[in-house]
């Protein structure tokens, strides 16, 4: 899954972030290139990640210094680590005190920055659904905390604005029972003032579903649900979600990928009967 807004949040989740585990592609992606895309990509092993680990995200960093770094956080297969990988260099082991986080959410946001949010405690019993929040500061190489989401989630999804804020929506809920529930609640981030706010809920519940920034700023929801459900547009001037007629389907898991073109190429997930689609 790749960023419309470029090198500064370009952000991976563990489906993409297998790239980087074994190979580096030289290829581009989305919508700012970060390179010229070779008409016939190569791809070049590299020396493994120093922990195992899935469910995790891997997160493109800024660096002034022409060094590209990828921020990796969390995941399972007993891993409560953090990583920073640097392309020729290998990876080096980050100290953090916080939660050993799987199926949580990292946004490179303007100032270089990555914004950490919520996912599950995998050291916890029943895997705790976190409400917390976390900054890494390449600067510093350190973590530090970034406030509490109003409602504790996984499975969720979140992406930069052109305004510089990140749209969190949807996800897994755990309740009194300890199932987990999908949730239509957003939040909004705002790194000035460093606080979550909480938005109107989105027409649906969904979780493992996809957002993708738009030409024109909206942002575009797709699939998530237990039943068939229409598309959904954020529109950030009105701060309101906005069904879009006629999109009903049933997918999760899959890919949103914003073309040259301004459309969004909508692939692979999987249906309501547990089928893998093409």
């Amino acid at each position: 899954m790749c960023s419309p807004r470029g090198i500064a949040a370009a952000v991976w989740r563990a489906r993409v972030a297998a790239i980087f585990a074994a190979f580096v592609l030289s290829a581009g992606c989305g919508g700012d290139p970060i390179g010229p895309v070779s008409a016939r990509p190569q791809v070049t092993s590299i020396d493994d990640l120093a922990r195992n680990r899935t469910s995790h995200t891997a997160t493109l960093i800024a660096d002034t210094a022409s060094q590209q770094s990828i921020l990796f956080v969390g995941g399972g297969g007993g891993s409560c680590s953090r990583e920073l990988y640097m392309v020729g260099r290998g990876s080096t082991l980050l100290e953090f005190e916080g939660a050993c986080r799987i199926d949580h959410t990292a946004t490179a946001l303007d100032d270089g920055s990555v914004l950490i949010v919520g996912g599950q405690d995998s050291l916890k019993i029943a895997s705790e659904t976190l409400a917390s929040a976390e900054i890494y500061s390449p600067a510093t190489e350190g973590f530090s905390a970034a406030g509490n989401l109003g409602t504790a989630r996984y499975g969720h999804d979140a992406i930069l604005l052109e305004e510089g804020t990140a749209l969190i929506t949807g996800g897994y809920m755990t309740n009194y029972l300890l199932h987990k529930v999908q949730t239509a609640s957003a939040e909004m981030y705002d790194p000035a003032l460093g606080a979550f706010s909480q938005l109107p809920d989105m027409n649906y519940p969904r979780a493992d579903h996809t957002t993708t920034l738009l030409e024109d700023g909206s942002v575009l929801i797709v699939g998530g649900t237990t039943e068939p459900a229409p598309m959904e547009k954020y529109i950030p001037q009105e701060k309101r979600f906005q069904v879009i007629p006629d999109t009903e389907f049933a997918r999760s898991n899959h890919s949103a990928t914003l073309l040259d073109d301004g459309t969004v190429l909508i692939a692979g997930g999987i249906d309501l009967n547990g089928t893998t689609l093409a």
